[in-house]
């Protein structure tokens, strides 16, 4: 019994210390930075331009007010070269809404960036997949939320 107690309170504290490595492993510098009001509260969005369900945590995450999303382009599903052309856009998030909420293809653009660097942390961490939400606790959520669900988590330690 003890072994067994022993077991499971490494592997807590294995995955404790995980999830605190989790959000300082991020190069928040490879990320679009999108803020509401004064940005208190902060997440990550590893996020996929051809992910539906990425283009339904956004709509649900563009009624939040005061708060930092640092959105990591990762095309999981294809898409590549858009990524790479949305980074390299002059107006980045311009691009990115554009893609992702009014489906419009980026104007095809070429320069340094980080989508290669994002995928391979992404596969790294061991992600699951998009969308993923990451508070700098380190807490994941994973898929759609609603944006009650998105604040109350936003808000839980």
């Amino acid at each position: 019994m003890f072994k067994k107690l022993l077991c499971c309170s490494l592997l807590l504290c294995a995955s404790v210390a995980y999830a605190d490595r989790l959000w300082q492993s991020l190069n928040l510098k490879n990320s679009l930075v999108f803020k509401k009001g004064r940005g208190e509260q902060q997440a990550a969005m590893i996020t996929d331009i051809n992910c539906g369900y990425c283009r339904m945590l956004e709509k649900e995450l563009d009624q939040i007010d005061n708060v930092t999303i640092y959105k990591f382009l990762t095309p999981l599903q294809g898409g590549y070269s858009q990524s790479v052309s949305i980074w390299c856009a002059a107006n980045r998030n311009s691009a990115y809404v554009r893609s992702t909420q009014l489906q419009e293809a980026p104007k095809v653009a070429s320069c340094s960036n980080p989508i290669s660097s994002n995928l391979a942390w992404f596969y790294k961490k061991q992600l699951v997949g998009t969308p993923a939400l990451i508070k700098p606790n380190g807490e994941i959520k994973y898929g759609h939320a609603t944006k009650e669900e998105i604040k109350q988590w936003l808000k839980s330690r």
